[in-house]
């Protein structure tokens, strides 16, 4: 497997293991997306759809990343991940305080600016992953060839920790604002 085929699998696996994590999370409370695009406005028709189908793309996204589908799954991450970037941003400038919950209960409390910053970290890995996967008949996968799986277990453990330092970055946000509250009321 070429160096750029490495990148590619680590990548995919990554972005993969993300999405899938952030679907199953948002699945086992279906409507914890629900306050945060309450309070974006967004119409309730639009809620309810959304609480189904996000999750359902991003499992469905995740699922081929990591099966190594194509270059096409990718491109279907970087749009994810574009919309997702827009919307937090978007959220940040209007002040919204409610969580977006996008990893479920990890989430829960996280400042939306954080959510943000990982929502383009997400969406550079996305774009670096389309433009070394663009154009090709598909991707390697670990599935298919054994010599990926070094390189997916790197992707594995990549997407594990990206879940992780930036669950770890809203709560001691969380708990620092938390703190200034507890020594303002002294």
């Amino acid at each position: 497997m070429s160096g750029s085929g490495q990148w590619v699998v680590v990548l995919q696996t990554a972005i993969g293991i993300q999405l899938v994590f952030a679907a199953l999370m948002k699945a086992g409370g279906g409507a914890s997306l629900s306050p945060f695009l309450e309070a974006m406005a967004i119409p309730p028709v639009l809620v309810r759809i959304s609480r189904v189908a996000v999750p359902l793309c991003e499992g469905a996204l995740g699922t081929c990343l990591i099966a190594g589908t194509g270059w096409w799954a990718a491109l279907g991450a970087a749009g994810l991940s574009l919309g997702f970037t827009a919307i937090l941003v978007n959220a940040t400038r209007m002040g919204v305080s409610e969580s977006c919950r996008c990893f479920g209960a990890l989430d829960s409390g996280v400042p939306t600016s954080v959510s943000a910053v990982r929502a383009a970290v997400l969406l550079t890995g996305s774009l670096v992953l389309l433009a070394l996967s663009a154009g090709g008949p598909g991707t390697t996968s670990p599935i298919t060839d054994a010599t990926a799986l070094p390189a997916a277990l790197t992707g594995v453990l990549l997407g594990v920790a990206c879940i992780a330092c930036f669950a770890l970055l809203g709560r001691t946000i969380q708990f620092e604002r938390f703190r200034s509250t507890l020594r303002g009321s002294r």
